[in-house]
């Protein structure tokens, strides 16, 4: 069984990695990974509120690997951290990083390069598999999707202004 942390950005595509890893064999999820803004104290990709994402990692029984960056945050600084958290994952057996890009080769590329000397391996479970529509949850004039039936819900805690 490997042992794996999930990249965790807060979002509907980190909640349906973690879905969908749960029913592989092969992997024992080790706790989510995520970024945050200390300044905001916000997660870097969503800027939700970092207890939000406590309260996610709670509720899927998993510890809550929180990387915080500076702002402001260079590249070089990311990658520096990320690498000392990949360190650090390594010495206690994690084996690899699943990431929920569905669809972002060049972000797979990149990804890949970062994690290339770590000892980790990067997964891609959900890289262009079909996904359900969660935030369609609650309108019920639509075919419920494989999330519905799973029991996912999406809930919007931020919107662009320039959307409404």
């Amino acid at each position: 069984m490997k042992r794996i942390l999930v990249s965790w950005s807060s979002g509907n595509d980190s909640a349906w990695t973690l879905h969908v890893l749960r029913r592989q064999s092969g992997y024992e999820i080790a706790g989510l990974l995520t970024t945050c803004n200390e300044a905001a104290d916000r997660v870097a990709m969503h800027a939700v509120r970092r207890e939000l994402v406590e309260q996610q990692a709670e509720l899927a029984g998993l510890p809550l690997w929180d990387v915080g960056l500076p702002w402001p945050c260079s590249n070089e600084q990311y990658e520096n951290l990320m690498a000392e958290t990949c360190a650090k994952a390594l010495a206690v057996g994690i084996e690899g990083i699943a990431f929920g890009d569905l669809f972002l080769e060049d972000v797979r590329g990149y990804r890949e390069k970062q994690l290339k000397n770590t000892g980790l391996e990067p997964i891609f479970p959900t890289l262009g598999a079909a996904y359900p529509r969660i935030s369609e949850r609650n309108d019920r004039s639509r075919n419920a999707s494989e999330a519905d039936v799973r029991g996912h819900a999406a809930t919007r805690c931020a919107i662009s202004g320039t959307r409404v």
